[in-house]
């Protein structure tokens, strides 16, 4: 369990390690944060777009600001801004500080998804080759955290923005 926790937190700190990423990281000062879990925003905040009339209802329902947790320790904000009828989004993904992972400092980053043929939302893969995808059960957003080492944590989301 141990090598899991730690190999879980060596990736989700190589989202913000890696240069040439989008992913800003800098002071506490510097985020607005989440009202559920400790995970930032930016202070601009989120820019959530109304989808077009023609975007499916089970394809919209996807914008939104979700809170929760990774593997039941990290906190996650998901915020989906804008997504089209072909399930192409903006997103915006957050994580929260964790220190007995090794994830000594919150971040976040912009980045792009795309909706599969199964109705998950797929994130762009993370610099050191991870990748979040998501998936409704009910009214909650689930999803997992892949890596190429097969390490898979668990994240489980709810809408924080009604």
């Amino acid at each position: 369990m141990k090598t899991v926790l730690v190999a879980a937190a060596t990736m989700i700190a190589a989202c913000s390690a890696t240069p040439g990423t989008t992913t800003t990281q800098t002071s506490d000062a510097d985020f607005g944060l989440s009202q559920v879990c400790n995970s930032p925003l930016p202070r601009s905040g989120p820019k959530l777009t109304q989808p077009a009339d023609d975007v499916p209802a089970d394809v919209a329902k996807f914008i939104g600001v979700w809170n929760g947790q990774i593997g039941g320790q990290v906190c996650n904000t998901l915020v989906v801004e804008k997504i089209d009828k072909e399930g192409n989004a903006s997103v915006l993904y957050s994580w929260g500080a964790y220190p007995l992972w090794g994830v000594n400092q919150p971040g976040w980053r912009v980045s792009s998804a795309t909706l599969d043929k199964s109705g998950k939302l797929v994130l762009e893969k993370f610099p050191n080759g991870a990748q979040a995808t998501y998936w409704f059960t009910e009214d909650t957003l689930e999803g997992q955290y892949r890596v190429s080492a097969g390490i898979v944590p668990k994240i489980k989301l709810t809408r924080a923005d009604r």
